[in-house]
């Protein structure tokens, strides 16, 4: 009966599996319940290790408070489940999104001297490093890792590289990379992907670029895939490199590895960027040639190019043109339409534009409520402007300091003095509650 009322409670499925044993203390049977108070229940038996697992792997969804009680059980049994279930329980809370939970929890088995294994250690790596921005503390469970005489595995490893490159830390991260082999862990096409994307990020290209060449020559695991010569294309486009970037294109191509999507559009995004509209339409002729289809992010890119140098009844055709290749324009579309239109001093057109997102269930962000705000401003159509100022307020977007130096201008521009002293005051006594709750905060923390 016990047991049946644990099914109904954590949904348990009707199969075996060595049931946890939690420790007990003896005790007599339940005492005689009070007068007038129901008798207190013995408590649930314990999952099984195989109905954990599954629970984390695919049953129900998870929540956090099963998966905490989960944990007190598997903590309290003895003997201890095994490491195996342990990571199936952390690897889900992480996927919850409660990395610091995790981190937490595993240092309640270092307490309790159930340390876990290479495994566990990488998950709390990946929190570390990925999730909190601590890669520090990242190489410190490494270094415990490798004190115990355990190898890490390339997962660890890569998620390493990837917190010291986005904590700035990039001599570090070459350091780990370069002393995986010393570690047991040969390197492998994805810890090379990751490893040349933060090279990318912090505008060392031309290493990203010699170490593609240098998996080109080793081959087999290290042979570099799209995703390593898409990173590389995507930053030498970015600093201006199109030349160096074409050509490691075409390399892709010859060594057998076919272009995705994204490639292609880094592609058109650097012919754009330069200037070089036929070369971006060529490119995205070839692309519908290979049989991929434009997405979003390629026509949004093609649009900001054409609006930004005045042919915006082009951007609006392709814009028109996203529905029937099957893609749906986002906030980001509509705001670079708005901006073309502005541009040109278009502001009837930018506005219906503005008003039609409503009607297709997007809702105007801050970035559309500026460019608007913008273009009234500067074809002195102030009315509308601060209409439209106050109409962002009263939505619940806070203006930022674009929008406020946006109005404070067309304001001082129009002569207004009195109306821009108004605006600044409001301004500064927002600045002056926001900078008091932060001090209370921190004097009631301290």
């Amino acid at each position: 009966m016990l047991f049946r009322h644990t099914r109904r409670r954590f949904g348990a499925p009707r199969t075996g599996g060595a049931r946890l044993r939690v420790r007990t203390t003896p005790s007599a049977t339940p005492s005689p319940p009070s007068s007038g108070r129901c008798p207190r229940l013995p408590p649930d038996p314990p999952p099984s290790e195989s109905f954990v697992r599954e629970r984390c792997r695919s049953g129900p969804p998870l929540k956090l408070e099963d998966a905490l009680r989960f944990f007190d059980v598997m903590m309290a049994a003895q003997p201890p489940p095994s490491v195996y279930t342990f990571n199936f329980l952390l690897t889900a809370i992480a996927r919850l999104g409660y990395h610091d939970r995790v981190v937490s929890l595993y240092k309640r088995m270092l307490r309790a001297w159930v340390g876990g294994d290479a495994f566990t250690r990488g998950i709390v790596v990946h929190c570390f490093c990925c999730h909190l921005g601590r890669p520090e503390l990242g190489l410190g469970v490494l270094g415990d890792l490798m004190k115990r005489g355990c190898e890490p595995t390339r997962r660890t490893l890569t998620s390493l590289i990837k917190g010291l490159f986005a904590g700035g830390r990039a001599s570090d991260a070459t350091r780990v990379f370069e002393r995986m082999p010393e570690m047991g862990c040969p390197r492998d096409v994805v810890v090379y992907a990751a490893f040349i994307k933060g090279l990318c990020e912090t505008g060392n290209c031309r290493a990203a670029l010699k170490l593609i060449q240098d998996m080109r020559m080793q081959g087999g695991l290290c042979k570099p895939d799209v995703i390593a010569y898409g990173t590389v294309i995507d930053g030498l486009q970015k600093r201006g490199a199109l030349g160096d970037a074409l050509k490691l294109f075409e390399d892709m191509v010859v060594g057998g590895v076919p272009p995705d999507v994204v490639t292609y559009n880094c592609i058109i995004h650097g012919y754009a960027s330069s200037g070089r509209w036929h070369g971006a339409l060529n490119c995205l002729g070839e692309m519908v040639k290979r049989g991929l289809s434009p997405t979003v992010v390629t026509l949004n890119t093609l649009m900001d190019s054409l609006g930004r140098r005045g042919r915006t009844q082009k951007a609006r055709k392709l814009f028109d043109s996203m529905v029937v290749m099957g893609e749906r324009p986002d906030l980001i579309s509509y705001s670079i339409l708005m901006q073309a239109y502005c541009l040109e001093g278009q502001t009837d057109k930018a506005e219906e534009v503005f008003q039609t997102m409503g009607s297709k269930g997007l809702q105007p962000d801050l970035k559309c409520y500026n460019i608007l705000i913008d273009g009234f401003c500067k074809k002195g159509k102030l009315g509308e402007a601060v209409e439209l100022f106050t109409e962002m307020e009263q939505k619940g977007l806070k203006p930022d300091l674009v929008a406020y130096s946006t109005i404070l201008d067309g304001l001082l521009k129009a002569g207004r003095t009195e109306d821009a002293n108004k605006l600044l005051d409001v301004k500064f006594m927002e600045m002056y509650h926001t900078t008091s709750e932060e001090d209370d905060g921190l004097w009631h923390s301290a």
